[in-house]
């Protein structure tokens, strides 16, 4: 596979990495841990100087995605895929909850985590549609 054919699926894996690991880390534990295992000696040689979170270490193999083992390219690729199709999900989410963020949570836009925060502190007043949607992501309310 070309670097031009990769670029963008790992650039979804980025944003995917950002996105998941403030809302629904649950969901992410199969991907992370393949990632992880598959990509040990590159991050150690590449991206030990990064701090962890927020996606950081995915970008640190991102850029030095030209010297990534044949597994660790193999499971960023295979990873974005699966995080594709949480981010649908996830889209799901916005649009079906849309409605009780803007009644429910309107005060928390802007804080980090804190739309997630109201809708576990509100769950009981979340319409079907919201839950549905939620239930379907496997984030966790509790």
């Amino acid at each position: 596979m070309s670097t031009s054919t990769t670029r963008p699926v790992r650039a979804l894996l980025i944003a995917g990495a950002l996105l998941l690991g403030s809302v629904c880390a649950r969901a992410a534990d199969p991907v992370v841990p393949r990632v992880w295992t598959a990509c040990k000696v590159e991050v150690e040689l590449f991206c030990s100087h990064i701090s962890p979170g927020n996606g950081r270490i995915i970008a640190c193999l991102y850029a030095n995605e030209d010297q990534l083992s044949t597994p660790c390219d193999y499971h960023l690729l295979r990873a974005a895929g699966e995080l594709q199709d949480l981010m649908s999900q996830l889209n799901q989410v916005s649009v079906s909850c849309k409605p009780d963020i803007e009644s429910l949570c309107s005060e928390q836009k802007g804080n980090k985590g804190g739309v997630v925060q109201c809708l576990k502190l509100q769950q009981k007043q979340l319409s079907t549609a919201c839950h549905g949607a939620i239930e379907a992501t496997g984030i966790d309310l509790r």
